[in-house]
């Protein structure tokens, strides 16, 4: 057996080709789609990008949570933990930094509208206020 060639003709996997290739997920929601978890996870992948540059295989990293939780004893409630989290995410340099830094890309401002449209929507609850109904609560978006 001969040398293995190598194909040069795929971009090695890095930050700007994974950025290139989500460029072209356009997340397309409206109210009754954007509340089903399988819409985000089939919008949410690029699996033959056309644009060159772009990484040939390409899909975000997910975090799934509920958004209605009952208070800890300690009063901390992990609905707003996580959006203090994704509000550090996706609004601070430091974060940017630190993703990039780790060989990822931080999430296009077309999805973080929609993430926070989503967290925002009063119809999808915020808080479980222990009866396991939601309700607002002080300080929710």
């Amino acid at each position: 057996m001969g040398p293995h060639r190598v194909d040069r003709s795929v971009p090695a996997a890095n930050l700007v080709g994974a950025v290139i290739a989500m460029s072209q997920a356009i997340p397309q929601f409206d109210g009754t789609s954007r509340v089903n978890p399988l819409t985000w996870s089939l919008q949410g992948v690029v699996p033959n990008p056309v644009v060159p540059g772009s990484y040939p295989i390409a899909g975000f990293t997910w975090v799934a949570m509920y958004q209605c939780y009952q208070n800890h004893v300690n009063g901390n409630n992990p609905f707003i933990w996580l959006r203090t989290w994704l509000d550090f995410l996706y609004n601070s340099q430091d974060a940017h930094n630190i993703l990039h830094d780790s060989g990822f890309a931080e999430v296009p401002g077309a999805w973080t509208t929609e993430i926070y449209t989503l967290l925002n929507d009063p119809a999808n609850g915020q808080n479980q206020n222990g009866n396991g109904a939601c309700a607002t609560i002080a300080g929710a978006y």
